[in-house]
């Protein structure tokens, strides 16, 4: 029997049985080529995360644990820690390579804390602390990476005693940015990493980074107070300056500074919005068609009532009442009987308008139909005299037997002719 590696990897991610895929690897000529979906048989069982086909696939002599795949270049340790973790075990069982990086540079130990997998992180930490030493393209150790991607737990699993990493980490080492794991926590005001960090005994509190700024400088500049006095307890130097020549206390007040002017600006920018609106109602105000109405009947005194009630048309006040004007806060009651007057008037008028314009519509329609009237009238009167005329036609036809040329009229010779 024959199978290809594409029809293998296609029913491992379909679901396929154990038994189907046994029997399809032990066809397939080659078990470690990548197929069409860009992935080795093992990376799409490690896909699927079903640990019986997994078993399959790594029970296998023809299986090679290290192959990649070709759109990532990831190794199969790595896709089980993009997928849960738990083809780990079994694939480091299988003699996996702990140091095979990616294109990036990133391990499976960078893996593990950047997808934030404490456990992986530990199991990998017995396996082979070397890997934690590592770095990838940027000089990032996965400490680092845990603490960039803002993963805590991975971070704690690095720092606990339990992975056995401790002693065999350099916790003062910085990246391509110039960052040690203690700065990036600081960074990241995460301030119980900074404590377990500090913990440890092996980081220098006082190391800068490339601006010359130390972890007590950040934690003054963030405003963590208990990372402050943890640091000075560690031996933090208030004393020493960055590259702007600022002490942490420098540096604190030119923090306040600057929030005060940010601050300051924010309240200019809210005042001057505040301004740009209310000059944007004053303008609506003075060109709505209520207001226009209220000056012409000398209401001026309402133009402010009503457009704080968001009134801006006639339309809208037609049908308030005595009872509407007063909870607006018109207390006058001349007022309101004023208005009320003009208003009733001025749709009495518009309806009167709308009435006679109707009237006059009906007039004009009334003219136009009049001469179609004698038109049809003259018509009709010579219909009936051409419908007489017939008649009597037909008449004398049928009373002289069809001889209309041969009637004969009594006492009339031909000589008279």
């Amino acid at each position: 029997m024959f199978a290809t590696v594409d029809s293998l990897v296609k029913t491992i991610l379909k679901g396929g049985t154990a038994g189907e895929v046994t029997r399809q690897l032990s066809w397939v000529k080659d078990a470690n080529a990548v197929g069409k979906r860009g992935v080795t048989p093992l990376i799409a069982a490690i896909e699927t995360e079903d640990d019986e086909i997994i078993a399959v696939m790594l029970d296998s002599k023809k299986v090679d644990v290290n192959v990649r795949d070709k759109e990532m270049g990831l190794p199969p340790i790595v896709h089980a820690v993009r997928h849960g973790g738990g083809a780990v075990l079994p694939l480091m069982k299988k003699g996996a390579d702990l140091k095979a990086a990616d294109d990036g540079g990133d391990n499976v130990a960078h893996w593990a804390c950047r997808l934030n997998e404490p456990s992986v992180v530990t199991m990998l930490g017995k396996a082979d602390p070397s890997i934690f030493a590592a770095v990838d393209g940027e000089g990032n150790t996965p400490l680092h990476v845990a603490l960039i991607e803002g993963q805590q737990e991975a971070a704690f699993a690095v720092l606990s005693a339990e992975s056995g990493l401790l002693g065999a980490l350099d916790f003062n080492r910085k990246n391509d940015l110039g960052d040690t794991p203690l700065l990036l926590a600081a960074k990241g005001r995460m301030a119980n990493v900074v404590q377990s960090l500090v913990e440890t005994g092996k980081v220098d509190v006082n190391m800068p980074d490339d601006d010359g700024n130390t972890a007590l400088h950040i934690a003054v500049k963030n405003d963590m107070s208990a990372v402050e006095g943890l640091l000075v307890e560690a031996g933090a130097d208030r004393s020493i300056q960055n590259k702007a020549g600022l002490t942490p206390q420098g540096l604190a007040e030119e923090v306040v500074q600057q929030r005060k002017a940010s601050q300051q600006w924010k309240e200019e920018q809210r005042h001057q919005k505040e301004e740009r609106k209310a000059q944007k109602l004053e303008t609506e105000k003075e060109h709505s068609e209520l207001t226009a109405f209220l000056r012409d009947h000398h209401l001026e005194d309402l133009v402010d009532v009503f457009f704080a009630k968001k009134f801006k048309y006639v339309i809208e006040v037609k049908r308030l009442t005595d009872r509407d004007l007063r909870r607006m806060g018109i207390k006058d009651r001349g007022q309101r009987e004023e208005f009320l007057a003009v208003v009733e008037e001025h749709f009495q008028r518009i309806a009167e308008a709308e009435r006679q314009a109707e009237e006059e519509r009906r007039r004009e329609l009334e003219r136009r139909e009049r001469p179609i009237s004698k038109t049809t009238a003259v018509l009709a009167l010579v219909g009936v005299f051409v419908l007489i005329y017939v008649c009597l036609r037909i008449i004398i036809y049928n009373r002289t037997g069809g001889r209309l040329d041969r009637i004969s009229y009594p006492g009339v010779g031909l000589g008279d002719l």
